[in-house]
């Protein structure tokens, strides 16, 4: 009867298992004699060598305890004194638990009995003291209290010296076992090596050959000839597992061709749903090939299904911006939510003649991977849906505010003018009520003044008439540069103002934009910031950009808003009775398209009652290359602040 390859493997690795074993329980037989020796080193001797010390140190505070109250600080000697005998008989006391050496207890009884004549030496000095007689306490202290004390010291160190000896002897022991345990492991490894060899040879001679006979049979399956039969002559599990695997071959053949059949039957299903759909639906691989089109993708692309299949993303659409914005989604280089990207990707336009005009299509993208089990991508979904109708929407709105905001500026332009020369007359100087009703129109009016100025600003930069003309720069000069005006509002409002920023981080920026945009964020910060609160403006770099921080420690942005906060006109509630601080809410909004014409992008993190975090991020310039000041030159003046 031939042997299975349980038993052969059993028989060949009985005799390693055996001496592992006996490696196992010498090794920690030594341990543990290492360990019994290291107790006594590292714990009950290093334990009195600290006790004798702490005894010397608490009885030199003493004696100077001592000295201070002959030279008439009673007081305090005093209270050094109590406090120095306290240690010193706390640490005694230590010591007397913790005898392990011959002698110790010896040396411990004379401390004591030396430390009590020291101690009753001190209230006969101190009578001396009260009654006057100095004179004689000084040499009642040299001549009997300072012998005492010397003596004491002593002592401690022959405590000490007797604790450091067992030490030593201790360590030479423990070297010694170190060695003997090396050698009789390296012995008994040695033997498990030779053991591990001389077993895995027989091992594999006898189990090798029908593997390598039924590999030879397996080959020819996975070359696709599923009506081969595997025959391995082989009386072991090897023999029984060829016949098994012959079963499972002829079982996936039938599988196979019924997934065959259903895959084709989806494919039918799927095809059927992509087109019926409304929004144009265009399918990649993982190499951004074309896999599937339907009708109305066909009509943006210009080109039929089996025309496009197989051909490359760009081939059937040649917008790189939405290729790049795709396939950053695509391969997860934004954010996501549950492993799958969601939401709008890109925006473009696409512009097709007819006889009459040229019209003018514009689509939002949007992109989902397709990924097997184990996460490896396999394609994409790309979904086109036609917004042209929200962007006219959009567009005339935006014409609407920018030119309502045109008009609102001479008409304010006039009343602030008219009320500052209202402010100016005597007549009406006199009058607080009315001198209070024109103050108010002031502030009113420059508020408006202001939101109309931010209205517009929003106008040219989603019209992309602001230029942004970016330089290295250095990113500490635009922080200084943004701080500078607030420095006396942190005073003022008593908020802490950090700074964390390396002085070699360089950035490529219009440097007035993002001096404005760290402006209002500081701004927004200092508002929202309780008094002894704290502002933190900082920078975190990476291989290619840099993440500007600026964080406070105020109510916080409840979740609600944290999505809608970079909208315009959305401000944040101050978590009381819904009370609105701030602007027109025009800030962040503003801000988030300076920063996306920069190619950066911009966030919140926030908890309510911990305060927030806004981030945006700039290109980093290499380290090797000089910064350009960029037009901003340091005016000397220092910052008010905890900077890092």
């Amino acid at each position: 009867m031939r042997k299975s390859i349980k038993s052969k493997i059993i028989s060949g690795y009985g005799i390693l298992v055996v001496v592992l074993v006996l490696v196992a329980v010498w090794s920690i037989l030594n341990f543990w004699r290492l360990r019994s020796v290291f107790n006594t080193v590292l714990v009950e001797n290093y334990r009195s060598v600290v006790a004798a010390e702490s005894m010397v140190a608490a009885l030199e505070r003493q004696d100077s305890g001592v000295l201070l109250y002959l030279l008439g600080e009673r007081d305090l000697g005093s209270r050094i004194i109590g406090e120095s005998q306290a240690d010193f008989l706390a640490w005694y006391g230590r010591a007397i638990d913790n005898i392990t050496v011959p002698g110790e207890k010896d040396v411990l009884a004379s401390i004591n009995a030396e430390y009590k004549k020291y101690s009753d030496g001190y209230l006969l000095l101190r009578d001396m003291v009260v009654s006057s007689d100095r004179d004689q306490a000084r040499r009642f202290y040299l001549e009997n209290m300072l012998p005492v004390f010397t003596t004491i010291r002593e002592l401690c160190g022959k405590l000490q010296s007797l604790n450091q000896d067992n030490m030593i002897r201790a360590n030479n022991i423990s070297g010694q076992e170190a060695t003997r345990a090396i050698i009789s492991v390296s012995v008994f490894t040695f033997l498990a090596v030779v053991a591990a060899v001389v077993s895995g040879a027989h091992v594999v001679s006898s189990v090798l050959r029908p593997i390598l006979h039924l590999k030879e049979n397996i080959r020819g399956i996975t070359q696709g000839r599923l009506d081969d039969t595997i025959i391995v002559e082989s009386g072991d599990e090897i023999g029984q597992l060829a016949e098994e695997f012959s079963r499972m071959v002829r079982s996936l053949k039938e599988r196979d061709e019924e997934t065959v059949e259903r895959f084709k039957s989806q494919r039918a299903k799927l095809e059927a749903i992509v087109n019926s759909m409304n929004d144009a639906v265009l399918v990649v691989d993982a190499d951004f090939r074309v896999d599937m089109v339907n009708p109305v993708a066909e009509d943006i692309i210009g080109m039929r299904d089996d025309e496009a299949k197989g051909k490359h993303f760009l081939e059937v659409l040649d917008d790189p911006d939405v290729f790049s914005a795709i396939k950053s989604a695509v391969l997860g280089k934004r954010p996501r939510e549950d492993g799958q990207v969601r939401g709008e990707v890109a925006v473009f336009e696409l512009r097709r003649k007819t006889r009459d005009q040229e019209q003018r299509r514009y689509y939002s993208v949007h992109s989902s991977p397709i990924r097997a089990k184990d996460g490896s991508l396999k394609g994409a979904v790309v979904v086109f849906s036609d917004i042209t109708h929200y962007k006219e929407v959009d567009e005339l709105k935006s014409q609407f505010v920018s030119t309502v905001s045109h008009e609102f500026r001479t008409p304010l332009t006039s009343i602030m003018m008219s009320v500052g020369l209202l402010m100016e007359l005597d007549e009406l100087k006199k009058d607080p009520k009315v001198r209070q009703l024109l103050e108010i129109m002031k502030d009113d009016a420059e508020r408006l003044t202001r939101m109309v100025n931010e209205l517009l600003d929003l106008s040219r930069i989603q019209a992309g008439k602001i230029e942004v003309r970016r330089v290295p720069i250095l990113l500490r000069e635009l922080i200084d540069e943004a701080l500078r005006p607030f420095y006396q509002q942190f005073k003022t409002q008593e908020v802490n103002l950090v700074v964390d920023v390396e002085e070699n981080i360089k950035v490529s920026a219009d440097p007035d934009k993002i001096v404005w945009v760290i402006s209002n964020l500081v701004g927004n910060a200092l508002r929202y910031t309780p008094r002894s609160g704290t502002v933190t403006v900082g920078a975190r770099k990476s291989d290619d950009e840099v993440q500007v921080f600026v964080s406070d420690t105020g109510a916080g942005i409840p979740k609600a808003y944290q999505k809608k906060i970079f909208e315009r006109f959305v401000q944040v509630k101050n978590g009381k009775m819904g009370e609105l601080r701030g602007g027109a809410g025009l800030g962040l909004a503003i801000s988030r398209e300076i920063v996306e014409a920069h190619g950066g992008k911009i966030w919140v993190e926030s908890e309510p009652g911990k305060g927030s975090s806004f981030i945006f991020t700039l290109s980093r310039v290499a380290d090797s290359r000089k910064a350009d000041s960029g037009g901003i030159k340091d005016s000397g003046a220092t910052c008010p602040t905890d900077q890092k």
